[in-house]
């Protein structure tokens, strides 16, 4: 964690001094408290692919043809890349906004129905205030909400302004239908084949890395202004990941990225695995234009190789001291071959030892479902 980076940012996004920033503490899978004088444990998710989803299907999950938030027009009537992100961000604002109520509401009974005797004991104001942790004695009452799919759905707003409004070369109605199909037939293949030619997010690709922006600003920013509006001290956004990515993507239908139905979303901030073909440093170049002070913290996930602890010691140092200073706030670091990853799902009973950090907290490798071995093994290895 670079302290550089996260005090500046915390205070921008809690809205308090530096010395209380200088307080901030991982909690969980990365995010953010103030040790001692916040609370903040996420309490709502969203999948952010699943709003642009129902975007381009009037409202609903094709999953289930149910409604799941406001009405959305149909692709036909779509006529510029901002009407559809207008759609897309409504979608968005509609689910955020329920969670910082349910968040609200969430304290509200927890408070009424127990005091939390023993961890108000450990709160700075309690004793002062002479108040239970959740019923005005906690500082800072803050909630946050968890975001995934970030860059799946960066990558595939990105993929839809090109191809659809810039070059033309694809109708909206016809990516739709290639998506709901998992690119299935002669039609859908050649549609994939577009889509995936598109630059991708981690390859320091200006517009790829400009889209990305533009969904963490959205969505950090909205959530950050429902706090007023439910009687909070803050609410957040925290990009983190366990293996929810790995869960999300198996009910979320193909992508106008390229990604087939059913696979795991982009973990964390991270390039979507294998999309990152420039080499380490256009990931580390990509990752370090999102902004920090607007959320409640973010992990960033990195596989290198053992050869670059090794031979190559001195330009991995060199490397990783350039991502700090050009504003990185957090590495969270796995080095280990595909090699080995791939000889513990073979023979698990021989592999005990492996730790894997897999999105905000290790993991011994072999106890981890199949599903998130695979998404692990599937991120790009830095060699």
């Amino acid at each position: 964690y670079n302290d550089d980076v996260n005090i500046p940012a915390v205070v921008r996004s809690f809205a308090i001094s530096e010395d209380e920033a200088v307080r901030y503490h991982p909690f969980g899978c990365g995010e953010y408290i103030i040790a001692a004088r916040s609370i903040g444990s996420p309490n709502g998710v969203i999948n952010l692919a699943k709003c642009l989803e129902a975007t381009l299907h009037e409202g609903r999950d094709p999953w289930t043809g149910n409604r799941t938030g406001p009405v959305a027009p149909s692709v036909e009537s779509f006529k510029s890349f901002e009407q559809l992100w207008a759609a897309y961000a409504a979608q968005v604002e509609h689910h955020v906004a329920a969670c910082a109520k349910q968040e609200k509401i969430e304290y509200e009974i927890a408070g009424r129905e127990t005091t939390f005797l023993f961890i108000s004991a450990l709160y700075d104001d309690c004793f002062k205030k002479a108040r239970p942790l959740l019923s005005g004695g906690v500082k800072y009452l803050g909630g946050t909400i968890e975001t995934y799919g970030n860059i799946t759905t960066a990558d595939s707003l990105r993929a839809i302004e090109e191809l659809v409004f810039r070059q033309k070369s694809i109708a909206l109605r016809d990516l739709v239908a290639a998506c709901d199909a998992n690119f299935q037939g002669t039609q859908g293949a050649a549609a994939r084949r577009l889509l995936l030619a598109v630059p991708k997010y981690g390859n320091d690709e200006d517009r790829a890395d400009a889209m990305a922006c533009k969904v963490h600003e959205h969505v950090c920013r909205f959530t950050r202004d429902q706090a007023a509006r439910v009687g909070l001290h803050s609410y957040l956004v925290v990009v983190i990941n366990n293996w929810a990515n790995v869960v999300f993507g198996q009910t979320t239908h193909a992508t106008p990225d390229g990604r087939l139905s059913g696979e795991p979303l982009s973990n964390a901030n991270n390039p979507t695995a294998g999309a990152d073909r420039q080499g380490t440093t256009a990931f580390l170049n990509s990752l370090v234009k999102l902004d920090p002070g607007i959320h409640a913290g973010a992990v960033q996930n990195m596989k290198f190789s053992r050869e670059l602890f090794g031979r190559s010691r001195p330009k991995l140092e060199a490397l990783l001291g350039t991502y700090w200073r050009k504003g990185g706030s957090q590495a969270m670091i796995n080095v280990v071959s595909p090699t080995d990853l791939q000889a513990a799902m073979k023979e698990p009973e021989k592999w005990g030892h492996l730790m894997i950090r897999v999105g905000g907290f290790s993991a011994r490798f072999v106890d981890l479902p199949l599903s998130c071995q695979q998404d692990i093994l599937r991120r790009t290895c830095n060699e």
